[in-house]
């Protein structure tokens, strides 16, 4: 889902220190900084473009997460306006701004969020970044993002976190025409957008489990007590570049533990995960296995292929308790707007 980002920009009598290059005003006093106005329409609530579902048996809800959230904003000198960007311009230097807004219940409403920078009148490179914070100590929840070129996932790795959500852009603007003018007002917009796919595995086969624990004369126990290990083979984007749009780093031996949720009479949630998209859209590989609420495995899938596309929910179902699925068994790579695969 895209975020808009309003920005109006006018000439007050404010001086710019934020740079390393100091802007003075010419010789007839005339203000060489702008204030800029960011109207940012961002609501944590709004759901994904598409929801992909394999085999249309049932569904699993998405809920979205609700918290403090925070937007940061970086502006970078642009020294190549009009023409190609130059890496070095941005990841070897300082922004020469950068903002950081506690967003709280502004997150979650249409309502635009407005904030003021300082900037002077030249061309910049802009970064902007939307997520979730702790809500206990206001401190980064899932990605460090003390520069918005090179975001990644802090601390021990989380799956089935409602709260991975985020939102990023970039845009040139160049201001450098205003130099010299007085109460000049510019109006840009930057459109956020997510760079996350989601995906959710589902398993259809509770019914037919708690069957097969009865005939064995065992039960089946607190289902909502079971753990789902969800392992990545291969390596795993990581690191997410707003300057370019894509990741710019990835890691090997990413997992994590999921409880089994929204536990019916007929399904359950195994397990979901936001994952950073190189492109449009990719895949990654995955071993499931599933622990009762005494720790023995119940059953083991591996080599898993879970399709995502970016801003897309993609929903995949088994029957995971009652089978093990071994490599191979996967999914069509190619987008043709289904993904028909029976598991």
């Amino acid at each position: 889902m895209k975020r808009l980002l309003y920005l109006a920009i006018c000439l007050p009598l404010a001086w710019l220190t934020a740079c390393d290059v100091h802007e003075f005003p010419d010789d007839f006093g005339t203000p060489s900084t702008m204030e800029v106005r960011i109207m940012a329409d961002i609501n944590f609530l709004t759901p994904f473009e598409d929801v992909h579902e394999i085999t249309r048996a049932g569904a699993a809800g998405t809920e979205n997460a609700a918290g403090p959230a925070r937007l940061i904003v970086e502006a970078y000198t642009d020294n190549h306006p009009g023409g190609e960007l130059y890496p070095s311009d941005i990841y070897g230097a300082e922004p020469c701004l950068r903002q950081v807004i506690p967003l709280d219940e502004r997150a979650f409403c249409d309502d635009p969020v407005e904030l003021t920078l300082e900037l002077a009148p030249r061309a910049y490179l802009l970064l902007a970044w939307a997520d979730y914070q702790d809500a206990e100590t206001g401190d980064e929840l899932h990605y460090t993002a003390d520069r918005l070129h090179s975001v990644c996932f802090c601390g021990t790795y989380r799956g089935n976190a409602e709260t991975k959500d985020a939102f990023a852009a970039n845009k040139r603007i160049d201001l450098s025409r205003y130099r010299g003018q007085r109460n000049a007002v510019v109006e840009e917009r930057i459109t956020l957008d997510r760079p996350l796919a989601r995906y959710e595995i589902i398993t259809r086969d509770v019914a037919e489990f708690r069957r097969q624990r009865a005939a064995e004369a065992r039960t089946g126990g607190d289902l909502s007590s079971y753990r789902v290990e969800v392992a990545y083979r291969g390596y795993l984007p990581s690191t997410y570049n707003a300057a370019t749009d894509n990741p710019s780093d990835a890691v090997q031996g990413v997992a994590f533990n999921a409880s089994l949720a929204e536990v019916t009479e007929t399904s359950a949630t195994l397990a979901f995960d936001y994952v950073f998209v190189n492109g449009t859209e990719s895949a990654v590989t995955a071993d499931i296995r599933i622990y009762d609420d005494g720790g023995e495995l119940v059953s083991e899938s591996t080599g898993i292929r879970i399709p995502y596309k970016r801003n897309v929910v993609t929903r995949i179902y088994g029957d995971f308790l009652t089978r093990s699925y071994n490599s191979g068994v996967g999914i069509d790579p190619d987008y043709d707007g289904e993904y028909d695969i029976y598991l």
